[in-house]
């Protein structure tokens, strides 16, 4: 009995040892089996975070990318004015010689209601100098004319060994003179009538349609000029048009810009261009329209001129161009220094004064000290800047010149130089209307974001929205993959 009952207590035993053993595998099981879960759940979180870091990768790239080529972007905006379909279409008018104060003579009531409808700046500041080629080329390009190049309206390029003249059109058309970009793009059409510089071809890129500049051209016929190309089928059609008149320049010149007669005359013969224009546009309810002038204009006074050669040796340089300014180019580097010595010595107490090229005021933004290749070998060695009415002459140079009554090209600051601004950062705002991107510029955007929407913003909106909604997906994503693994727990 008692050895039954210990083979029993025995083969209990055991199999009380064999039950444990059991148990201890299946627990070992069971955490060999939730090890290789969280292993699993870890991965799939590594794995989560890497799609998602490669999704913000591909997005970043795809945003970087629309950022870069968005200078070439234009958008196929197209408009109705119920009779035709047109695209985004601009017109500039410029009206050379048009102070900012001719405003205030009451003698040009259609420019007036053009600007009770509009946008108008107290006055726009001319670039300097302030004449009318560097500053024509300086509203279709946005760039001061240390930057395009187009320094004045006569100048010598040391490089090129050749003077630009801006009357002399077998100089002036030639492309070499001409750096920067013009508002027009390769692709787009254009229809400009004496604008400066249309006549050349700029960056492979001239106007698709052309009148050169011709004095004998009315105003009547300047206004169907434009609205021919207006009636051009939609194809062939330009979206951006420039027109230029000089009768207001022209009389102040001849009679000085404080003779009431025949100024007052100039501005009427421009308002009613403006009245014209407006007409012709609203017939085919259109609107977008941009008037600038290029400069201001004040009287000559002979008491102000200063004639070079009392102070310095005039067979030494080059013949001086610029006036009223006076550009002093030596023939021999050598004598710059001594040159400019003696004009500097003699403007002291004066109401002139002489910079060498290096050393003209910031303001001016005219300066060899710049990186645009193009201005160095245009700007002279010497500038020397006279009082408001004065200029500066020789016997060698001006024997056969005849003051004008009339005078610009002075100090930009000056309240007289100041131009009229019916629209903000011409180059700019014509490029937000067109829907292209203006290349690098001197101008901001400040202003002109003010008045209009920029196409890209909107596409970076996109875009960045795009990208949050992925992010918030993934995010959610993993919150269930913690959320989960926390359960198994």
């Amino acid at each position: 009995m008692s050895t039954n009952t210990k083979n029993e207590g025995s083969e209990g035993s055991e199999g009380s040892e064999a039950n444990d053993t059991d148990g201890l595998l299946s627990g070992r099981r069971e955490v060999d089996e939730e090890s290789q879960t969280l292993k699993k759940e870890r991965r799939n979180l590594i794995l989560g975070f890497l799609v998602i870091f490669m999704i913000l990768i591909m997005l970043l790239g795809t945003l970087i990318g629309i950022i870069m080529i968005f200078p070439n972007y234009h958008v196929p905006i197209i408009y109705s004015n119920g009779t035709h379909t047109f695209r985004s279409t601009v017109l500039l008018i410029s009206f050379d010689g048009f102070r900012a104060d001719y405003l205030n003579r009451n003698a040009t009531p259609y420019i007036s209601e053009f600007i009770n409808n509009g946008i108008k700046a107290e006055y726009m500041r001319p670039s300097f100098p302030s004449n009318t080629f560097p500053n024509h080329y300086t509203i279709v390009t946005g760039l001061y004319p240390e930057s395009h190049g187009i320094i004045d309206n006569v100048f010598y390029d040391t490089v090129l060994n050749d003077t630009f003249y801006y009357t002399d059109p077998k100089r002036s058309f030639d492309s070499k003179w001409w750096g920067g970009e013009p508002v027009i793009k390769d692709g787009q059409k254009s229809g400009v009538s004496q604008w400066v510089g249309s006549s050349s071809v700029i960056k492979g890129i001239s106007p698709t349609y052309h009148y050169p500049f011709n004095l004998s051209l009315t105003t009547q016929e300047k206004v169907s000029q434009v609205m021919n190309w207006l009636d051009l089928p939609f194809d062939e059609r330009p979206t951006f048009l420039a027109t230029y008149t000089n009768q207001v320049d022209s009389a102040g010149h001849t009679f000085g810009p404080d003779s009431l007669m025949e100024i007052n005359e100039a501005l009427f013969q421009v308002d009613n261009f403006v009245r014209e224009m407006m007409a012709g546009l609203a017939k085919r309810n259109l609107t977008d329209i941009v008037n600038v002038s290029d400069h201001g204009m004040t009287t000559s006074i002979p008491d102000k001129i200063i004639n070079l050669e009392n102070y310095i040796n005039i067979s030494k340089v080059y013949p001086v161009v610029g006036y009223p300014l006076a550009e002093i180019r030596p023939y021999l580097d050598s004598e710059i220094q001594n040159i400019y010595t003696d004009l500097k010595n003699a403007s002291i107490g004066q109401s002139w004064d002489c910079y060498k090229s290096d050393e003209i005021p910031s303001k001016y933004h005219f300066s060899t000290n710049t990186s645009s290749s193009i201005s160095s070998p245009r700007i002279a060695p010497i500038y020397c800047l006279p009082p408001l009415g004065g200029g500066f002459i020789n016997n060698r140079d001006f024997e056969n010149e005849t003051i004008p009554n009339g005078t610009h090209g002075y100090d930009n600051y000056l309240s007289d130089m100041r131009a009229i601004f019916l629209a903000s950062e011409v180059y700019n705002i014509i490029s937000r209307i067109l829907h292209l991107c203006p290349v690098p510029n001197n101008g901001t955007l400040v202003v002109v974001e003010v008045v209009m929407v920029e196409v890209v913003v909107i596409e970076l909106i996109v875009v960045i929205a795009m990208i949050v909604m992925i992010v918030m997906i993934g995010l959610i994503e993993l919150i269930a993959l913690i959320v989960g693994s926390l359960q198994y727990r």
